[in-house]
This record gives structure tokens, C-alpha cells and sequence, in this order.
């Protein structure tokens, strides 16, 4: 653990000092979330949206690094037999580290690991005669952890197009009611940037 926690100390310093060129920037978008695993056949996915900065730091003219720290709003809309509909509102600091693979000049792949932390999780019900907001923090799992991929488009103007999905490899679920039921994360995203 301790080598672990001194080669992260050590990852940011390696990288300003062997890439060829740096860029900042800000970027937002929509996410298309839901929950995967047992018991989810009742769920849709939720509409919400992402935003945050990033770093970019490129080693060559193909290769390049991009951590990012992301406000993202999670979670997955229900339907149950008792006769209530809902919201899971999962919402999330996610810092995934991107790399990034050009194809050409403004086309890119990126795929990396993401790790996330849990702000907020609350479940948005009503039904005929019902409705309320509970917080179901305690049934959620503070750390997230999976891998993200996706392709981008950079503008000569700075602007920047792309698309990326989430897969969640970590088990959410700590509720003591359902603690054999294993559920991760899936974000399908849309966004825009721009590099300064």
C-alpha cells in the first residue's frame, strides 16, 4: 500500500516533466445513467448531466494523459409493483485519468480507469397518493471504481466534442436489506469542452 501511495505521489511530477506540451480546460455535458445487475429488469435510465475540468498532457503527437475531476449526476428511474414510480439520485466526484490516443490531428480515443466518490443519494418516489424524498446514503457505497472509453473531436477553436461511457466494476449496493444483491454503475455521456 505504501508503494501504491508513493508512485501517486510521484504519477503528477513524472508527467509534467516528460510530456512535450500541457492544456487546461472546462467541459460539460448529459449523462444517460442506469443501474446494472441483479434485480434491475424495473429500471430506466436517468437524464442528468456532468461537469468539471480537466489537464491535458501530451508525451508526443499520438499520445497524451487526462485526469479530470467531474461533478455527475447518476442513478436510474423506476417503476415497481406497489404502484410507485421514481428516481435513484446517485451523485457523484468522479476523477477518471484518460489516456488518449490520437487518430490524425483532431480525432482521438481515450480509455482509462475512474474512480468516484459519492456526494448525494436519495430516492425521488411518488405514487397516486404518496410521494417524498428519502435519503438512502447509508444503502450506497461511498467509493466507485471502474473504466471509461470514448472518442473525441478537437476544433481548431479550442472547443472539443465527445462521447464516453462508464462502466462501474465496483458492487454499490450496502444496503443490509438486499446484501446479496450485486449492482454497479453504467454512464453513457455526451459532452462539450473547451482548452485553454
Amino acid at each position: 500500500m505504501r508503494n501504491i501511495a508513493l508512485f501517486l505521489l510521484f504519477l503528477p511530477l513524472f508527467i509534467l516533466t516528460s510530456c512535450g506540451c500541457h492544456s487546461y480546460g472546462l467541459k460539460a455535458g448529459l449523462n444517460a445513467s442506469t443501474i446494472r445487475g441483479d434485480d434491475t429488469d424495473n429500471l430506466d435510465p436517468r437524464i442528468g448531466f456532468q461537469f468539471g475540468g480537466f489537464a491535458e498532457f501530451c508525451f508526443d503527437e499520438v499520445v497524451a494523459i487526462q485526469p479530470e475531476v467531474l461533478y455527475s449526476q447518476q442513478g436510474a428511474k423506476y417503476s415497481d409493483s406497489d404502484g410507485y414510480d421514481g428516481t435513484f439520485k446517485l451523485d457523484y466526484i468522479n476523477v477518471p485519468v484518460m489516456a488518449k490516443f490520437n487518430l490524425g490531428e483532431k480525432f482521438a480515443i481515450e480509455a482509462g480507469p475512474q474512480a468516484g466518490i459519492l456526494i448525494s443519494a436519495k430516492d425521488d418516489y411518488k405514487s397516486s397518493d404518496d410521494s417524498g424524498v428519502d435519503n438512502i446514503k447509508d444503502d450506497i457505497k461511498n467509493i466507485d471504481y471502474g473504466a471509461s472509453f470514448g472518442l473525441s473531436y478537437d476544433f481548431d477553436s479550442g472547443y472539443v466534442l465527445g462521447a464516453r461511457y462508464n462502466l462501474g466494476f465496483a458492487d454499490i449496493n450496502d444496503s443490509p436489506e438486499t446484501a446479496s444483491l450485486k449492482n454497479q454503475n453504467g454512464v453513457f455521456q455526451l459532452f462539450v469542452g473547451f482548452k485553454f
